[in-house]
């Protein structure tokens, strides 16, 4: 270390911190960001130390470092701008947190299992995960390939299953809602089909007694025809008749007549109706 801003001239400097990521930039050529664990000092909070090439004629003779604190870091998550239950953090490049705006008690810890196995699988993708609490987690994070450095935004289980619950209550509301309606709707075509069916029946009846009570006129009417001839006959007959043994016989004859007359006079008034 040739020279500290944070030391007054003079003061004698530490050993150079976080001699990995110095090589980087070293084997590179170009800037990259330590671990906070590696850089972090001993007597303070956490910090990242971020590296970047000074070139002469072509080759680099200088590494000019700065060192940025972990409420720095956080501060960059804060402008994120989250749902205030979702849970921004940093993972550097040794798999320990390097900042966490929900949590920042675990700043300097190592990750926890699931973080690093998502970490070593892939350079980004979604994961379950648990928070130190226990809470169940689902958490989305994308990996630098320079820096080896992680973004991870956690989000609780319940708070990540509430869209895709409230959806299918909404389906499920929406499912009773179409079942209701439905079996209404088959009610009243029942019911409709049904006073249908019994005006088509009564149309029916009617066009039934109408033409039923046609016929009965007109049978009644010539009935009634022969009735008149039968009862002209017989008074003829009754004028001539001389012999007293044959009155009975045209008597009878007389009042079965005129009852088929009566009939024919129930008849008629039945077609009238």
């Amino acid at each position: 270390m040739l020279v500290r801003t944070g030391a007054s001239f003079g003061t004698p400097l530490p050993p150079l911190v976080d001699e990995r990521s110095y090589r980087r930039v070293l084997d590179t050529g170009e800037p990259t960001i330590g671990d906070v664990a590696a850089s972090a000092s001993s007597s303070g909070p956490p910090r990242a130390s971020f590296r970047v090439p000074i070139r002469r004629d072509g080759a680099i003779r200088y590494v000019l470092t700065g060192v940025v604190s972990n409420e720095r870091l956080t501060a960059l998550l804060a402008t994120t701008g989250l749902d205030p239950a979702w849970r921004p953090y940093l993972v550097d490049g040794s798999s320990r947190i390097a900042a966490s705006l929900r949590r920042p008690d675990t700043v300097g810890r190592q990750a926890m299992a699931p973080t690093v196995r998502a970490r070593e699988g892939s350079a980004s993708g979604v994961y379950d995960g648990i928070s130190p609490e226990g809470e169940l987690l689902v958490t989305a994070f994308r990996k630098s390939d320079r820096t080896g450095w992680s973004v991870h935004v956690a989000i609780p289980l319940a708070v990540y299953n509430h869209p895709m619950n409230r959806a299918a209550w909404v389906l499920a509301g929406a499912g009773a809602a179409a079942v209701l309606l439905t079996a209404a709707f088959i009610l009243l075509l029942r019911r409709e089909l049904r006073v249908q069916r019994r005006e088509t029946l009564t149309q029916e009846r009617a066009v039934r007694m109408e033409a039923l009570g046609r016929m009965t006129g007109g049978v009644a009417h010539d009935f009634n025809n022969l009735l008149m001839v039968i009862l002209g006959n017989l008074e003829m007959l009754g004028r001539r008749n001389q012999e007293s043994r044959l009155e009975r016989y045209v008597t009878a004859i007389r009042k079965a007549a005129e009852r088929g007359t009566h009939l024919t006079r129930e008849l008629l008034a039945f077609s009238r109706g």
